[in-house]
């Protein structure tokens, strides 16, 4: 056991859980200060433009949803 970290184990179930989303919570405020990559920014513009191109080639959630569940029945 890390000596450092010895006295979260001493810690309460519900203070352990408390901790744990309070660790949670600053990595997903993390994510969101982190710039998107070029590749990522490119990729989404390339799927903008080809959604604006054709519309009807575009697919809901549910739809996308369907054909994967359908996949692994």
């Amino acid at each position: 056991m890390n000596v450092q970290l010895a006295p979260i184990f001493q810690l309460s179930r519900q203070e352990k859980l408390q901790l744990l989303e309070e660790l949670w919570d600053s990595i997903a405020q993390e994510e969101f200060q982190q710039p998107l990559a070029q590749w990522k920014i490119d990729e989404l513009i390339r799927r903008k433009e080809a959604f604006e191109k054709d519309p009807s080639k575009a697919r809901t959630w549910e739809q996308v949803k369907a054909r994967i569940i359908g996949q692994n029945a």
